[in-house]
């Protein structure tokens, strides 16, 4: 048997025989001494033959540990009887190792250490989680004792979490270790992940970087390659981060990192900033001659590039248009992109007086739309007079090597043509003879079969515009006179305006 020191126990033992049987016990061979033979002995031989215990003892002295055999004699001989063991428990205070705190991530590895503290039997142990004892079985492969005492958890979770206490047990008692925390870090995982937002110049937009993890993990946000546009940036209650009002050179990629004591974990969202079309070019207003040629162009830029188109005021028929993209403007800031422009042209070759009225140019992304509006006359062409020459040809008198230049400035529309006649014919350019292409004759080297009259010949649809002028030789000695510079000439009166007189007559 197995009994705590000081506490009693009894070993029985009867036999039986004529006469009848004395007892005595043997331990380890040795006889064992009683209260009959010591009045301080401990140890009772009762009448039926079992010992008696009143407090064992596990002294190094004196034990009542050992192997017991019991004998019965009499005068016809003896019997012995079978071994028992009598095992005092022992179990120390002391731990060999204390279990220590520990921190780990969740799903990693801990080990909670303990070394049970010395006795006999070999203690058995246990552990409690908050006061609960653990349950191995329920637990599985995951949660395992190992032989040294040690508690084992391949992979923590995040309700391992808590007070840990190693518990020694045996015959002679309980033992208990001082507590140990097990602190279960959940690395950061991601609730909402940022994710790639589109936004409009002058509004606001919203990257998104919601976390989780124990302890709550600390969330930094910047941006790759640039800057964060400080005084524009809110970080949300959400830890989202917040830009208003959006301007081109906001966008880029955005990253945002998450950490704490069990992890790091980063994401980026790129942010894009459009721009809403803005007209970088239009005509104006446009007034052209029946069968002249009518072009209207229209030059529009915006993020991304915007889709532009002419179209009648009040119609919902886009003219037929050619778009030409223009050349890419600066970025507007790192990773911010170009500005991209369109124009868009609307050409006809031979305008028709029902082309008159109000023409919209506009320019649509997905950032918004905008346009513009150009007025078209067409004047008819039964109002058009035939050419005029604006800058007639003038005589001129000139010696004999010098240089001529015949002026002539003419406007009709549609543009007439010009041409020069001299003695009938048809004046063909040459080394000394030239047309300028503002229509100016210049004859170098002037000779003597140079003078005569020369007429600037003016044509088109309209009719035909004619003008001379005189050349001639001056005789020797006499200065000559040149045509003068059409330059000089004084400039045309300013267009008349009609107004009001500032006193009515009312009757």
């Amino acid at each position: 048997m197995v009994v705590r020191r000081g506490d009693p126990a009894t070993l029985n033992c009867a036999a039986e025989g004529d006469p009848t049987p004395d007892i005595t016990w043997l331990r380890d061979g040795q006889t064992v001494t009683t209260s009959a033979d010591d009045p301080l002995s401990h140890r009772v031989l009762f009448p039926s033959g079992s010992l008696f215990f009143l407090s064992t003892r596990a002294g190094k002295k004196d034990t009542d540990s050992g192997t017991y055999t019991c004998t019965a004699a009499n005068l016809h001989g003896a019997a012995t009887s079978r071994n028992a063991t009598l095992t005092i428990a022992t179990l120390r205070d002391e731990f060999r190792t204390v279990p220590r705190d520990v921190v780990a991530a969740s799903g990693e590895r801990a080990e909670m250490l303990c070394a049970p503290p010395r006795g006999n039997p070999a203690p058995q142990l246990s552990w409690t989680r908050n006061g609960h004892p653990i349950d191995l079985e329920q637990e599985g492969e995951r949660v395992r004792l190992q032989e040294d005492g040690t508690l084992l958890i391949t992979e923590v979770l995040q309700t391992d979490e808590g007070e840990y206490v190693c518990h020694a047990t045996n015959q002679a008692g309980r033992r208990s270790s001082p507590p140990a925390i097990l602190d279960v870090l959940v690395a950061p995982f991601w609730v909402k992940a940022p994710r790639d937002v589109v936004g409009v110049a002058g509004e606001r937009a919203e990257l998104s970087c919601r976390v989780g993890g124990d302890p709550p993990p600390t969330v930094v946000w910047r941006r790759v390659g640039g800057r964060i546009p400080v005084g524009r940036v809110r970080v949300l209650r959400d830890r989202g981060l917040r830009v208003a009002p959006l301007r081109p050179e906001d966008s880029g990629v955005y990253l945002c990192k998450a950490t704490n004591k069990a992890a790091e974990i980063t994401a980026n969202a790129s942010l894009t900033v459009l721009t809403a079309p803005q007209v970088v070019e239009v005509p104006g207003d446009v007034e052209v001659q029946e069968g002249g040629r009518l072009a209207l162009s229209c030059a529009v830029e915006g993020r991304p590039p915007p889709l532009v188109y002419w179209t009648r005021e009040g119609s919902q028929t886009v003219l037929p248009t050619t778009r030409t993209p223009l050349p890419l403007g600066p970025p507007r800031g790192e990773d911010a992109g170009e500005i991209g422009g369109v124009r868009a042209a609307y050409e006809v070759l031979h305008a028709a007086h029902h082309l008159s009225g109000r023409y919209v140019c506009g320019g649509v992304n997905r950032a918004g739309g905008v346009m513009t509006r150009v007025t078209v006359k067409v004047r008819p062409s039964h109002l058009l007079p035939p050419p005029i020459i604006s800058v007639p040809p003038s005589n001129q008198t000139l010696q004999v090597g010098g240089r001529a230049a015949l002026f002539c400035r003419v406007w009709g529309s549609p543009p007439p043509t010009v041409s020069w006649r001299y003695r009938g014919r048809a004046v063909t350019p040459n080394a000394r003879r030239k047309i300028l292409p503002d229509n100016t004759l210049t004859i170098d080297d002037v000779r003597g079969d140079d003078a005569g009259r020369y007429w600037c010949v003016a044509s088109s649809p309209r009719g035909v515009t004619e003008a001379g002028a005189f050349i001639s030789l001056a005789a020797p000695g006499r200065p000559p006179s040149p045509a003068p510079d059409p330059a000089t000439a004084p400039r045309p009166p300013p267009r008349p305006l009609c107004g009001w007189p500032t006193r009515l007559l009312l009757w």
